[in-house]
């Protein structure tokens, strides 16, 4: 499970291909009771990117440059073959696919990625010809 900065969602990935979206604070910051009611998911996002197959974690943030001050989060979600973006985690849209590594030959190093502010820092790995890995930084921003 990984929870936005602030406390307000959370994520979980289960092995069904979905993405189990939780509330867990009201706008004014209070803790909603636990009830059956927000045991519920908000959302379920379906992966059905054939593609990517491995899931390595997921990151929920509030939306940068947030107009208005609604709340709009975005989640990324990294495979071992590439990166989605979610531009609302709350409603029904499809991910935009930020970065599919395979078109490159290389792979998402495991637990070596992090978000601040809604910029994703991944560590990715080229195999070289002589089986020896290529480490390099990538990084991405939201749409």
């Amino acid at each position: 499970m990984r929870v936005s900065n602030d406390g307000v969602y959370g994520g979980i990935y289960v092995q069904s291909n979905e993405i189990l979206i939780y509330r867990f604070m009201a706008p004014n910051g209070d803790l909603y009771p636990d009830t059956s009611k927000t045991k519920q998911p908000v959302q379920t996002h379906t992966v059905s990117h054939a593609p990517f197959k491995k899931m390595h974690d997921l990151y929920i943030f509030k939306k940068p440059d947030n107009v208005g001050g609604n709340d709009d989060y975005q989640m990324y979600v990294l495979f071992e073959e590439g990166i989605l973006l979610y531009n609302n985690i709350t409603g029904k849209t499809d991910p935009h696919r930020v970065y599919d590594f395979a078109a490159e030959s290389l792979t998402l190093s495991p637990g070596l990625s992090d978000c601040r502010n809604g910029v994703l820092m991944v560590d990715v790995v080229r195999n070289l010809p002589n089986s020896q890995p290529e480490h390099s930084i990538h990084r991405f921003k939201g749409l």
